[in-house]
């Protein structure tokens, strides 16, 4: 079925809502239809895992929560309309609160499992190699796209990356996770692009920009941010000092650590 038969269905179900409530819902299934196009599916074929990804990307975008709620209201109706409620189970509308709380903390380690699926689902192995060192090893995208091949050291069991300048500068060593997301990314970039020094290029093989990597985070419905904190709050959980997490992170001053470490506490 085209979708523009599914449209006119669901536009038919509408018969006695508020024709501001029936242009709502239209607008909302056009940019649920636009978000599954860029991950090459189809309204038809959607999925749980899809709709989440779709809410959690309104409210990275910093939709207010009546507006996520009328996304939410639209789809809800959409999939009853059309046979699918088995895919609204489990689902977690963003509130307030909620990100009130990822911003303190990151993510939860739920959230990091499903993010980590679906980039591997619907991601390439560039992208899945960039989220994986983000969320492991906390590195600001301004410090991942300066990334060269020579900045990056790998061993039968181990890998490390030098990232950062001056007083930032350090050297983190990977999991197993991020060192596998590495080694697949660069055996496929090892006959692609053997004369570019940067670890991270573009489709015309240049070096990656802010832009692109942030914009490809979007998709996925994560900030450079929300995984630099979940880096640190890792570190903090797992009863680091300041010191070794000032060193991982080049962060200086204390301060700007100081809320992870409270955060700690509350938790105890």
């Amino acid at each position: 079925m085209l979708f523009s038969d599914v449209t006119s269905q669901f536009l038919k179900s509408l018969k006695g809502k508020s024709n501001e409530t029936i242009k709502t819902y239209h607008h909302v299934i056009k940019q649920l239809s636009a978000f599954l196009i860029e991950r090459k599916k189809s309204i038809q074929s959607v999925t749980r895992e899809d709709i989440q990804q779709y809410l959690n990307n309104l409210a990275a975008s910093d939709k207010s929560q009546a507006t996520i709620q009328k996304h939410w209201s639209a789809i809800n109706t959409f999939a009853k309309m059309s046979g699918k409620e088995k895919i609204l189970k489990e689902i977690v509308v963003p509130s307030k609160e909620a990100a009130a709380k990822t911003m303190r903390s990151g993510l939860g380690k739920l959230e990091q499992s499903r993010l980590v699926k679906s980039v591997k689902k619907h991601g390439s192995r560039r992208d899945v190699a960039i989220i994986m060192l983000l969320l492991t090893t906390g590195i600001l995208i301004s410090e991942l796209i300066a990334l060269n091949k020579k900045d990056v050291t790998i061993t039968p069991r181990k890998a490390k990356i030098t990232a950062g300048k001056q007083r930032a500068k350090r050297t983190i060593t990977l999991n197993a996770a991020a060192r596998k997301a590495l080694v697949v990314y660069l055996d496929q970039q090892q006959e692609k692009e053997k004369e570019n020094e940067a670890l991270f290029s573009s489709s015309r093989s240049g070096r990656l920009d802010v832009r692109s990597v942030q914009l490809m985070l979007k998709k996925h419905g994560v900030t450079a941010r929300e995984l630099r904190q979940t880096f640190i709050m890792s570190l903090v959980s797992a009863g680091k000092k300041l010191s070794e997490v000032q060193s991982l992170t080049g962060i200086q001053s204390p301060q700007q650590l100081s809320e992870y470490f409270m955060k700690k506490k509350e938790e105890k």
